[in-house]
């Protein structure tokens, strides 16, 4: 549309490259871009605005002072699927044990479990 501004990542369907780059390594941008696809023009902006937040090392159990809105759950299944998408690359940052965890309410968890058996399964292992 001629009326977006073109600085707006969020307003396309697709991530503008400066957009990708702000994003954290922790999430899959393929797939977020794959999600906002899927969403209204105001969700898209208020998802991407909240994955590009400076830092989320800090997610984890008993973590606070973050006013951070990250998405968890989506009640579209095809949308949920592709937020398990989303949020499976946060789980490698975490220790194998994180997986068994029931502290840890982010998506991705089964996709994560998955991708390691995977990995596993051909002999690749965790740099020592």
């Amino acid at each position: 549309m001629t009326g977006e501004d073109p600085t707006n990542a969020a307003s396309a369907s697709h991530l503008e490259p400066a957009t990708r780059s702000r994003l954290q390594p922790y999430f899959d941008v393929d797939a977020l871009d794959r999600l906002i696809a899927s969403m209204h023009p105001q969700e898209r902006a208020f998802l991407v605005q909240n994955l590009s937040a400076p830092d989320h090392s800090g997610l984890h159990p008993g973590s606070s002072g973050s006013h951070l809105q990250l998405p968890i759950r989506f009640s579209d299944p095809a949308q949920q699927a592709l937020l398990e998408q989303v949020w499976a690359p946060y789980w490698e940052q975490l220790p194998a044990e994180a997986l068994d965890s029931a502290e840890y309410l982010f998506p991705g968890r089964e996709l994560a479990r998955v991708r390691r058996a995977a990995r596993s399964a051909h002999g690749e292992r965790p740099s020592q």
